[in-house]
């Protein structure tokens, strides 16, 4: 939303690493039947110790007081997609950053390697030197026999 109206703005740091540890899970409420309409979602106490902005105690749903409960945990669910956004930039950057790394070892390796083959390729022409001139003695030894 609008900048102007906001203040105290701090980027949110280390998105991805905490998003990592929460599980999405298929679920059923305690007292509803039909097992094979499962819900999907987070479990507020496990987002609590990660998000703790996003959870929230209110009153309890009448199924729930129903049950024993006079207030449930809540979650801020729309803001997940904010999340979402911020953990998929932290692992472009991690894996630009890694992509930037390896593409440096690559450019080692290769010259590395062009400089060993720049070094057989001088060791080889030396060898062939070498053998051209005892190929020249062996044919001068068997003219003189």
């Amino acid at each position: 939303s609008d900048r102007r109206i906001k203040k105290d703005i701090e980027k949110e740091e280390n998105i991805l690493n905490r998003l990592m540890n929460l599980d999405v899970v298929n679920y059923n409420y305690r007292w509803t039947d039909n097992s094979e309409l499962k819900e999907i979602g987070l479990i507020a106490q496990d987002v609590e110790p990660y998000f703790p902005e996003l959870v929230s105690k209110g009153e309890a749903t009448t199924d729930a007081k129903e049950n024993g409960l006079d207030e449930v945990y809540r979650l801020a669910y729309t803001t997940f997609g904010v999340l979402a956004i911020g953990g998929i930039k932290e692992l472009k950057q991690e894996k630009d950053k890694e992509i930037k790394e390896l593409k440096l070892e690559k450019d080692e390796n290769i010259a590395s390697l062009n400089n060993k083959i720049n070094q057989l390729n001088a060791e080889n022409k030396v060898l062939k030197n070498t053998l051209e001139s005892l190929l020249k003695r062996v044919e001068e030894l068997e003219e003189r026999k």
